[in-house]
């Protein structure tokens, strides 16, 4: 039994020694391959080149950098602001004022509030105050916002 497998493991090495020694042939198979099909095919070569000309454009012209980092900086920001709750205001109220289109919904923006403020329920009282999250280009200087 352990001979069988020190004949094994020597067959594997000696299939790797003659693959090392025929790497020459096997690359002038594959050169007579190449030559053949250019030859033979020579629609199939220049649909190939084609289509591996317009990834490469598509990679080097569409997929740069500079054009993420561009679009990026033309995305709305994300600022708090700091409002005072007046009598009437509800959660609901207060996030239908400032809640921006990068929310989800009116419930998302509620729980980001309630999560920043420390809130656990629904209630809040007015003469306090709200850290609040909005995104837009620059930082609002007013605390009303515009839809």
């Amino acid at each position: 039994m352990i001979q069988n497998r020190m004949q094994a493991s020597n067959a594997k090495i000696d299939i790797g020694f003659i693959g090392f020694r025929n790497v020459k042939r096997i690359l002038e198979q594959a050169g007579n391959d190449l030559a053949n099909t250019m030859i033979h095919h020579p629609k199939r070569v220049l649909y190939t080149g084609i289509v591996g000309l317009i990834f490469t454009l598509y990679c080097t012209f569409l997929l740069r950098p500079s054009n993420l980092y561009a679009q990026s900086s033309l995305e709305n920001h994300k600022y708090y602001t700091s409002i005072e709750i007046e009598s009437g205001d509800t959660l609901w109220s207060i996030a239908e004022q400032f809640r921006t289109a990068e929310y989800i919904s009116v419930q998302d923006y509620i729980k980001e509030v309630k999560e920043i403020n420390g809130l656990s329920g629904d209630s809040i009282t007015s003469g306090c105050y709200l850290i609040i999250p909005y995104y837009a280009d620059e930082p609002l200087e007013n605390k009303t916002m515009v839809n």
